[in-house]
């Protein structure tokens, strides 16, 4: 019986943090996963048509392009479907930086372990 899938567990991750332990633990669990099926992906951020969300699946994939298949052209298409001002990605985080690209408040101990475009 299926009864998720890894899209759907990385944005109903998104969208609530607390029930996945976190951003830090749901990004460390996604990472393994092998493959993401970015029209599926795409279907269910449509579905759910959060601009945050869209953001965050974005801000995900631009992490490691190249291993998910993300063109350039498919992050410029969530990432036009994104916020207009700064969300956080998890609220509850004891700090958080700012990735303009995605305009996503990042928290602090996700965002050490990521190389990207911040603001202090």
């Amino acid at each position: 019986l299926r009864v998720t899938s890894p899209e759907l567990s990385l944005v109903e991750g998104f969208r609530y943090p607390a029930r996945v332990g976190g951003i830090e633990e749901l990004v460390k669990s996604v990472d393994v996963f092998r493959y993401l099926d970015l029209r599926t992906l795409r279907n269910l951020l449509d579905v759910f048509h959060m601009r945050k969300l869209y953001a965050a699946a974005g801000w995900f994939l631009s992490r490691d392009p190249s291993r998910w298949n993300a063109s350039e052209e498919y992050l410029d298409q969530l990432r036009r479907l994104g916020p207009t001002s700064p969300q956080y990605l998890e609220r509850e985080s004891s700090g958080s930086v700012m990735d303009s690209k995605w305009n996503l408040l990042i928290p602090r101990e996700v965002a050490a372990q990521e190389v990207m475009d911040i603001e202090a």
